[in-house]
């Protein structure tokens, strides 16, 4: 059934053609998709933004700050399209007159230095952008309009004098003003070049006509341009009169201008937003079946199609009125729209329908208020609003994990009410939805977990007097940085007041005088507030532990930024973890040893066939071109990371360094730690592990005497006398080594493989999305090498590449250079690298690394490949059946090499895919790989008969008959949508089935074991089983569905079983299914090897037929943890002191013995329980004990 066939690899290509006929039940499915945002956290809830515009009557003004000079040009009436209209006060055009006042109000009025809404040859303006991000049609400089959507008011010829009456209005520096209507004629394509020095001085301005006579245009910042005709900062006529012209009809007054940045700024923003629009003086009207609606024009909409359009047609579209700025009347109405309840409100699944779905507890509200002045007019209508609310301490409001009571403290106290902060303080701290749980994500800014309204306030052409950046660096600093908010009874102090209300919100705030900056600043806005919907400040950990330490290492991460950390701990006496020892971010952030300027990060380049090690430095990968093109850099990404970013400064970024961070006031994206988020990566420590061959013969490098140079046991004795080294994978794209010593912590090097180099320019970017990187975890094996041993360690890239890398880190904690390299192993079938490869040695004397190909292979079908332990090589490459399509992708998700005649020498290999296959691999005496039984050596299949992909691990152990027992489970969780829970989940299962030499044909010849019930002891929810006798003669192993009876929730095997002590260990996770709760549950169980029954306690069991119990209730899947034992003698118990407690002396298996012995140890027993140990397991948290273990039965060195 399978046949031999010669391909380009050193041996051979095994290809199984079994026959693999889906079963009924097995839908198919598409494409795989493997998810590279961690599935345990909530799914992006899109957030709802009300987006409220001043449309008072200033933002018709042509001129920033507010004076007497309203305009530059004469206006027709209606270009607004507004009934009431403002007298035409129009800047002087006599730039010759003999008053030195009008002289320069006529030339400052026109220069973009005095006046930053005026003509800035410096900026390319580019029309309004549609809702795709497609531009509006250049203006006609012969015939500008005065209003891009309305034709009707008039337009302009740009390029000709022109006769115009106005009231021509100049002012002095003091604000007086002074004018006369008159017919005047002007040229209107002007500017004015200011010299430098006193701005009220005519003399420092010079007077630029845009004409055909006076062109090419040079200066004043034109190198900056980008529009066609500019060319390192010379402009022809023709581009400098189109951009003029495009000013005047896109952004020639304040409004024009707004639109413009607020068009440009919500055209680049994704479809994961809900956005409504206001206007702060829009009287009632019915909006989503509420009848005398204030404020709000249109409620939130999913911001796509028709929606996303409406939203620019309204931007752009609508009429104004030349009204006030009743800012504090504005934002009341706004969080009123933010309290309704029913479902066609802001909460409702589909807002404007009656939808009876449930409402998003976790749904995140907001508020930008744009203004271009100061607030006058009403107050806030609702009467707490108007209260100092900022100044009175509660409520107090209950949450998922704790409360919170508000604070009246700087800096949001002011001791006064009626004020623009008082209303977005009320809306903020009152619970909007209280009949919603409490589950909206926090912040380190905002610890509001109520359902709240967070107000964005913008600014456009003023400036307050108290600072953004101390404003809100007081939010996080302790003790709290005191802000003396100014009385905001008009001018500067209300637009601190705006600043005030965007502090106690825990919103955001910014001011721009220039339509670009605006616009930046204000894509900036969306962005964070998107951002925020995504962070959930969640930390997920695991945990690996040194035998001699007890140190426990836990990474983290945090989803709010992307970066994570790697924790030393030390253990309490109970168990749980106590003092950090080091932190590796604390001490990069230290500069200790090292910091971004000076780390060894190597990047692996090709090099010929394979590749090789280099420095991950601009001159490392080949000079600045070269480096952009290995790093994948185009034109979009350098627009993207932001104006003067080169190539080295990204290269600096993905170092750690923090230079060109927008806190620092560059482009970039900012970071609170220099490394990546660790989420799917395990730690692995490198110390003085025994694989146990000192078995073999000598002449293959066994023996068991450690003074004889070459044997095994010399280089497990030369190990021990090594310091060790922590190995983690980071979704930086790197494999990170520190010094895991009890004072380490120190950055060693990091590795990125070439599978991550075009990952990791993505990283800068302000608009980066999640992408793991090493995502894998890496693991340590043994192996001869050159006549010589070895230490390598294997990394797959897991969930964020398609590769697999192998280092010699025999001695990383002392010296690591490039030619410690050993490989990168990549290939057209080799997928996401989701399962662990594995080094052996194997029958006729050949050492392996096998590689299963992983979800997402070309062909998609399952693969195993054996490769070359020195040099990445594939010697031999096993296809296992050809159920795989393009519709219905296979792939090898695990593969177990076992010695099962104990000579040293694997000679089987267990390997599972997608496709609930389970295959056995058999070595030939001559070291050459077969498939046994010519199919699956067990098909998984529910009771239904529909197949259950295995992606987790398998293990094996010997059969107390003959043979092996093969240990698996089935489930799913990697790609999109594996953390969602049907109302029909599928159900999985867990098995143990014995190889006698046979495939075994389903579950019909296994004994099933069955969860009972759950019960709560000791240890917490745990799980009863049933405890079935399995028929030796007659039946082939057992099974246990994941499910308390036939009830179906999601539980799903994606683990590692391990075997110990007759007992099969391994854990199962459970999605919650909930947008708004991240996690799920993990639960451990611990069955008897040989018959799935319940066996988890030892032999102080509270539950004698408990065989799973609860261990983390929240975060990512756990795979079975480390065992940790208490040696004897660390108890809580004092010899001569407490009552019953001697000193007792054992041997190494516990039983007694007399002191001074060989091998003769003393312990310290309980006060009435004898010798005893404590069995546990290493959580993030610190030890779970998980029974005790008499010290007659088995030493805790055995145990270890």
């Amino acid at each position: 059934m399978f046949a031999m066939q010669s391909v380009s690899v050193k041996r051979t290509l095994v290809v199984v053609t079994a026959a693999l006929t889906m079963a009924s039940g097995m839908s198919a499915r598409a494409t795989i998709d493997v998810s590279q945002s961690p599935l345990f956290l909530p799914s992006p809830v899109d957030p709802n933004i009300l987006f409220v515009l001043d449309d008072s009557g200033s933002m018709y003004w042509e001129s920033i700050p507010d004076s007497a000079v309203l305009f530059m040009f004469p206006r027709p009436n209606g270009v607004y399209g507004n009934a009431s209209e403002y007298t035409n006060q129009v800047a002087s055009v006599n730039y010759a007159s003999g008053n030195a006042n009008e002289a320069v109000s006529a030339l400052a009025f026109r220069s973009s230095s005095y006046n930053p809404l005026y003509y800035n040859p410096a900026i390319t303006y580019r029309p309004w952008a549609n809702a795709d991000g497609s531009l509006w049609a250049d203006s006609n400089p012969l015939a500008a309009r005065y209003h891009p959507a309305r034709g009707g008011p008039g337009i302009l010829n740009l390029t000709a004098n022109i006769t115009q009456n106005a009231l021509w209005v100049y002012t002095n520096n003091a604000g007086s003003a002074w004018g006369a209507w008159a017919d005047r004629s002007y040229y209107p394509a002007t500017y004015a070049r200011f010299l430098g020095g006193a701005a009220w001085n005519a003399a420092n301005y010079q007077r630029v006509e845009i004409k055909v006579a006076n062109a090419p245009f040079t200066g004043d910042g034109r190198e900056n341009r980008t529009d066609v005709g500019c060319v390192a900062g010379s402009c022809s006529y023709t581009a400098e009169i189109q951009n003029f012209a495009n000013w005047f009809t896109y952004y020639r007054s304040r409004h024009l201008a707004a639109a413009a940045g607020v068009g440009r700024a919500f055209a680049s923003q994704s479809e994961k937003m809900r956005v409504g629009f206001g206007a702060i003086n829009k009287s009632g009207t019915s909006v989503d079946g509420v009848a005398n609606t204030e404020v709000v024009m249109s409620g939130v909409r999913q911001f796509s199609g028709a929606d996303r359009t409406s939203f620019f047609n309204t931007l752009y579209g609508s009429s104004w009125e030349p009204w006030g700025t009743p800012l504090r009347w504005a934002l009341d109405n706004a969080g009123q729209y933010f309290s309704r309840s029913d479902n066609r409100g802001p909460w409702g699944k589909i807002p404007g329908t009656n939808d009876a779905s449930s409402h998003l507890a976790c749904r995140q509200s907001y508020t930008i208020l744009m203004t271009d002045g100061y607030w006058n007019g009403d107050a806030a209508e609702t009467a707490g609003a108007q209260a100092d609310t900022d100044s009175t301490g509660g409520p107090t409001i209950l949450g998922p994990s704790g409360s919170f009571t508000f604070d009246a403290v700087t800096p949001f106290r002011d001791g006064r009410g009626n004020t623009l902060a008082d209303v977005a303080m009320y809306y903020w701290k009152r619970d909007l939805r209280d009949t919603l749980d409490n589950l909206v994500p926090t912040s380190t800014i905002n610890p509001a977990f109520w359902q709240h309204m967070a107000t964005f306030g913008i600014g456009f052409g003023v400036a307050g007097t108290v600072s953004p950046t101390t404003a809100f660096d007081a939010l996080a600093n302790s003790p709290a940085i005191n802000i003396n908010w100014p009385n905001p009874t008009g001018g500067a102090a209300q637009v601190d007041d705006l600043l005030h209300a965007a502090i106690n919100s825990r919103g955001g705030f910014f001011s721009a005088r220039e339509p670009d900056v605006f616009a930046s600043e204000l894509s900036s806005v969306l962005q964070e507030i998107v951002a925020r919907s995504l962070a959930s400040n969640g930390v997920s950990a695991s945990a690996t532990r040194r035998d001699t330490s007890f140190l426990v290492y836990v990474p983290e991460f945090d989803s709010a930024d992307w970066t994570g950390d790697v924790k030393a701990y030390n253990l309490n006496s109970d168990g749980s973890l106590a003092s950090v020892a080091w932190s590796v971010s604390a001490k990069f952030n230290s500069g200790s040893p090292v910091d971004h300027s000076s780390r060894d990060i190597y990047v692996a380049l090709p090099s010929g066939s394979s590749y090789a090690l280099s420095p991950f430095t601009v001159s490392g990968l080949g000079g600045a071109t070269s480096a952009e093109a290995h790093l994948g850099i185009v034109a979009s990404d350098i627009t993207a990371y932001g104006t003067g970013i080169t190539v080295s400064e990204v290269i600096d970024y993905v170092r750690g360094s923090h230079a060109n961070e927008g806190t620092n006031g560059g482009p970039l994206r900012n970071r609170l730690r220099a490394f990546g988020d660790i989420i799917g990566s395990k730690p692995e420590v490198i110390r003085a592990n025994s694989f146990g061959y000192e078995t073999l013969p000598a002449v293959e490098g066994g023996g068991s005497d450690d003074s004889v140079s070459g044997t095994y046991a010399h280089f497990l004795k030369q190990k021990r006398a090594k310091d060790p080294v922590l190995f983690v994978g980071s979704n930086d794209g790197m494999l990170h080594a520190f010094d895991a010593t009890e004072s380490g912590g120190d950055l060693l090097f990091s590795v990125m493989p070439n599978g991550s180099l075009g990952l990791v320019k993505e990283l800068p970017k302000k608009t980066y999305a999640h992408h793991f990187g090493v995502d894998g975890s890496p693991a340590q094996f043994d192996v001869r090498l050159g006549g010589s041993w070895k230490t390598i360690l294997l990394t797959p890239m897991g969930a964020g590449g398609r590769s697999v890398f192998a280092l010699d880190v025999t001695d990383a904690g002392s010296s690591f250079s490039t030619s410690d390299f050993l490989w990168e192993f990549k290939n057209a079938n080799l997928g996401y690298t989701l399962g662990d490869p594995k080094a052996a040695y194997y029958r006729g004397s050949q050492w392996y690394v096998t590689v299963p190909n992983g979800a997402g292979a070309s062909d998609h079908q399952a693969r195993l490949f054996f490769l070359d332990p020195s040099d990445g090589s594939i010697e031999h490459n096993v296809v296992l059946g050809s159920s795989g399509t393009a519709s219905d992708p296979n792939g090898l998700m695990s593969a177990v090499p076992v010695d099962s005649d104990f000579d040293g020498r694997a000679d089987t290999v267990y390997a599972a895919d997608l496709h609930g296959n389970v295959w056995k691999v058999v070595i030939s005496a001559a070291g050459v790989p077969a498939v046994a039984f010519g199919g699956p050596f067990y098909v998984a299949k529910d009771a239904s008969g529909n197949r259950q992909p295995i992606t987790g691990s398998l293990s094996a152990a010997v059969h107390h008959l003959s043979g092996q027992m093969v240990f698996f489970g089935t489930g799913k969780y990697f790609e999109v949508g594996d953390n969602t829970v049907s109302s029909t989940p599928p159900m999985e299962t867990f098995y143990g089935v014995w190889d006698n030499g046979a495939s075994v044909g389903g579950r019909s010849q296994l004994t099933q074991q069955s969860i009972t019930g759950e019960t709560m002891t000791t240890d917490g929810l745990a799980r009863t089983m049933s405890n079935v006798a399995v028929d030796w003669n007659n039946e082939k192993g057992w099974y246990v569905d994941l499910a308390v009876g036939s009830t179906e929730i999601g539980e799903r095997f994606v683990g590692q079983p391990k075997v110990q002590l007759g007992r099969v260990f391994f854990t199962t996770y459970t999605p919650k299914g909930d947008a708004c709760q991240p996690g799920g549950e993990n639960r451990l169980y611990a069955l008897a090897a040989l018959t799935g029954a319940a066996n988890f306690g030892f032999d102080d069991a509270t539950c004698t037929d408990c065989g799973g119990v609860v261990i983390g209730s929240d975060g990512g899947a756990i795979d079975v943890p480390d065992f940790v034992v208490t040696p004897p003698g660390s108890g809580a118990c004092r010899p001569g002191i407490d009552t019953g407690c001697e000193l007792q002396y054992v041997d190494e298996d516990g039983n007694p013995c007399t002191a001074g012995d060989p091998g003769c140890s003393a312990v310290t027993p309980g006060a009435a329980q004898g010798c005893r140990l404590d069995i546990g397991v290493v959580l993030s948290n610190g030890t779970r004990s998980i029974g005790g273990l008499s010290c007659g039965v088995q030493s805790w060195r055995q145990l270890q």
